[in-house]
């Protein structure tokens, strides 16, 4: 029995501890976003838009002019046995040139998510059932342009 817990604790101590640190992305956020254009799904681009517009406060090394081009896909992804609609599959794609002010350098990437939500029996249901997934893709898609932004600056 205690040849059983001592080796348990030299198991835990030894890959516990491996000298790896998680790096925080916020800590290596140094730019701004002087300006933002957008084109395309208006509640998408009104959602990544007040996201990227938080923390611009505190002048930080690097200013990106940003241009977002946004499109939503909605797709059948199944129906039932009578032919009726049950789950819709959507996808959110965006287009993202940016310019660093200081350089004059364009750079562009694309990104895309995707989700599925159900059909309710309730329409006003099943359009906060699309709204949420929206909420839930632009979130991805906002932490995705955060973190290209992040080694565009930092050259990683």
């Amino acid at each position: 029995m205690t040849k059983k817990l001592i080796s348990f604790f030299i198991f835990l101590t030894i890959f516990t501890s491996c000298g790896y640190k998680v790096v925080h992305q916020e800590k290596l956020k140094n730019y701004n976003i002087a300006e933002i254009s957008t084109v395309g799904d208006n509640r998408i681009n009104y959602l990544l838009k007040a996201k990227l517009k938080t923390d611009q406060k505190i002048q930080k090394q690097k200013s990106f002019v940003i241009n977002l081009k946004t499109q939503k896909i909605r797709s059948i992804k199944e129906k039932n046995i009578k032919n009726e609609i049950i789950k819709y599959e959507l996808r959110i794609i965006a287009e993202i040139g940016y310019l660093i002010l200081d350089e004059k350098n364009p750079g562009k990437f694309i990104l895309s998510e995707s989700g599925d939500y159900e059909v309710a029996k309730i329409y006003s249901n099943t359009l906060n059932n699309e709204k949420n997934l929206v909420k839930i893709l632009t979130d991805k898609i906002f932490y995705k342009i955060n973190e290209n932004l992040i080694n565009v600056v930092n050259d990683l």
